[in-house]
């Protein structure tokens, strides 16, 4: 306990002393407030009835403190920096297999290709239930990561269960050292167009992204390529700004960073020369391509070098810096906003830093202000990237959103892979109807329990008339029992968009990601739509210049 406090003590002096400069430049509520918590700190520890933690003390304060500001500042104890580093270097050691944790138990989700994991004999659906003989909290991924991260060549014991086996083993595991893919999947499709799966910017994405473009281009001129940057969540904004240098000029800006000290901004120019400066480009978004996506996207669609397809990106325009702490801990810090090459920042939300009522929220269209890219087009600002080209496809219905989240897909998924050793090629596989009628009532044999919103709504007005003592005759008894019905007909209304994510996720029990991508992409309507637009060049430049009817973004005054 003393040597904790003295640490903590040595860390606050310090934390103190640079308050003392600031005072010095006349930042006197800084130091006026370090003090005061420093004081504070010290009697408790001191005074306060029953022995306190004081890592537990700074670790709450710490938490509390950074909620006022952005979901993106966070502190990074030691314990965490290996996690934090993954998201940049895409490489860790470990078994090479994600989890989740569901109904206080620890599920595999998933093996990588290759990696450990699956050489060893894990598959998706294994319960793990100790590690090296050892149980622990299956209520959160925490602890079981810190448990399964280890140097690699260091070996580490798994007990599973096999539920549909009804099979308990012992799976030993070597670990390695294990690298994500950037590039997940590239091919090249029909009439000489390329299309390449851009899954997150990690450390050499840019090259790994270079090399895939020059493989597609080897024996062919290419007429055409495909970006596809859906559910990619970002990373390093260099490599955002390398694989633009693949297409623009030279020296060309692409994105710059503003933050509270001018002497910090920086602007980013493509370095190199590019290899397909005039090559047709189509970037396919959607709702979760955020940050690095959205920079590339962004700026292709700014510079008029590209048409953007599909949903509205996340809308995530602020740059962080991670900053080391004291005792090898992190700070990862938002440092300023990236304003792409129209001049527009495409950050969808503002946060309130109220430490009373902490808050975020949409900027609204009213202050959303309009910017042209090089061609004149209107593009805007504040709501991340709005797609040339909307697919129209909707977006996720609650009953799916249900499915996934009580795990009736991916649990009906690992049945399937039990009872059937093979299928089809995965290009070449197809969900047949007896196998959706399979699936529903594999879901009501599994209790699946979905609410609609409507059927809450009427509970709730249910409750509110019997505490008020209000006879309905009946009426919401009647109106629930018609949206029980219109709930049933919800797995035929959305049985094309439950059928392929299903077929999506029996497909990935077989094969590997590159099987995966093959099987989706063949019934995928927003590459479909983008193959036509490529094959269309008057369609292609009547978007980019601005003229399509169709386009989201034409040409006009400010």
């Amino acid at each position: 306990m003393i040597k904790s406090f003295t640490r903590i003590f040595i860390f606050f002096v310090f934390i103190i002393g640079l308050g003392l400069k600031a005072q010095q430049n006349s930042n006197f509520e800084t130091t006026k407030y370090l003090e005061i918590y420093f004081s504070l700190f010290k009697e408790i520890n001191l005074n306060y009835v029953d022995p306190v933690n004081p890592g537990t003390l700074t670790s709450s304060a710490i938490e509390a403190m950074l909620k006022t500001l952005d979901p993106y500042t966070v502190y990074i104890p030691e314990g965490k920096v290996e996690d934090y580093q993954f998201l940049t270097t895409g490489e860790f050691g470990g078994i090479g297999a994600s989890v989740h944790s569901y109904k206080n138990q620890i599920i595999v989700m998933a093996v990588y290709e290759e990696g450990p994991a699956i050489k060893a004999g894990l598959k998706p659906g294994d319960i793990i239930r100790e590690i090296n003989n050892r149980e622990f909290n299956a209520n959160s991924t925490e602890e079981f990561d810190i448990l399964i991260k280890g140097d690699p060549g260091t070996q580490i014991s798994l007990s599973i269960f096999r539920p549909y086996l009804k099979e308990e083993k012992v799976i030993p595991i070597v670990r390695e050292k294990i690298k994500l893919k950037n590039i997940s999947y590239s091919a090249l499709m029909a009439d000489q167009i390329g299309y390449i799966r851009l899954e997150r910017f990690a450390e050499k994405a840019s090259q790994d992204f270079g090399q895939a473009l020059n493989n597609l281009r080897a024996n062919t001129p290419l007429k055409g390529l495909i970006i596809d940057i859906r559910g990619n969540g970002g990373g390093l904004l260099n490599e955002a700004v390398n694989i633009l240098g693949y297409f623009v000029p030279k020296g060309t800006f692409i994105v710059s960073t503003k933050g509270r000290d001018s002497y910090k901004d920086h602007s980013y120019f493509t370095t190199t020369t590019p290899i397909e400066p005039e090559l047709p480009l189509i970037i396919i978004v959607d709702e979760n391509s955020a940050s690095a996506s959205e920079i590339l996207a962004g700026s292709l669609q700014d510079l008029d070098r590209g048409i953007v397809l599909g949903h509205q990106t996340y809308g995530k325009g602020l740059v962080q810096n991670v900053i080391p702490l004291a005792y090898k801990a992190q700070l990862k810090i938002t440092i300023a906003k990236y304003y792409i090459p129209s001049g527009r920042c495409i950050q969808r939300l503002t946060y309130n830093h109220n430490p009373d009522e902490p808050s975020q929220e949409a900027v609204p269209d009213s202050l959303r202000h309009p910017f042209k890219t090089l061609n004149g087009r209107v593009v805007y600002d504040g709501a991340g990237i709005e797609p040339d080209l909307s697919t129209g496809i909707e977006k996720m219905p609650e009953i799916v959103w249900q499915l996934l989240s009580q795990m009736m897909i991916f649990n009906f998924s690992t049945e399937f892979a039990y009872k059937n050793p093979r299928i089809d090629a995965a290009e070449k596989f197809n969900l047949i109807e007896s196998t959706y009628q399979d699936f529903k009532q594999f879901v009501v044999e599994n209790g699946f329990k979905y609410d609609s919103y409507l059927e809450v709504q009427a509970q709730l007005l249910q409750k509110q008339f019997e505490e008020a003592e209000f006879d309905d005759h009946g009426q919401i008894s009647t109106i629930q029992e018609l949206l029980a019905k219109h709930k049933e007909t919800e797995f035929e209304k959305y049985k094309v968009q439950l059928m392929r994510m299903l077929q999506d996720d029996i497909v990935s029990r077989y094969y590997p990601e590159d099987g995966r991508i093959k099987n989706y992409l063949k019934n995928d309507p927003e590459l479909e739509k983008a193959l036509q637009l490529l094959s269309t060049s008057t369609t292609y430049n009547s978007i980019i210049d601005g003229s399509h009817p169709e386009s989201k973004n034409k040409k006009g005054s400010l």
